[in-house]
């Protein structure tokens, strides 16, 4: 008896042929790697996708692309630097 109340003829066509590879095959081990090495993999992304952002992007792409928007220098400053970023010396509001 299924705990979820679900029939089989209610299930996706993904999940059926999930339980029964499962079920008939006994590739859950299989499954299993390659799950981890897909999540490893988006993680290595991930990495990547911040690095370039945070230390790789030029001065000037920077200001092209995030400066001219507060919403974004304030996404790249909690990503990138956390709240501990002091405001530039001289600079108020944006201005000298």
């Amino acid at each position: 008896m299924r705990k979820s109340g679900r029939s089989a003829e209610n299930e996706g066509p993904i999940a059926s042929h999930k339980r029964i590879i499962r079920r008939v095959y006994g590739l859950q081990p299989l499954v299993d790697q390659v799950t981890d090495q897909t999540v490893a993999i988006e993680h290595a992304k991930y990495q990547t996708a911040e690095l370039i952002m945070c230390r790789a992007i030029s001065i000037g792409e920077w200001m092209r692309s995030i400066g001219p928007y507060p919403e974004k220098v304030q996404g790249w400053r909690a990503l990138c630097v956390g709240a501990n970023l002091p405001d530039v010396p001289g600079f108020r509001n944006g201005r000298r």
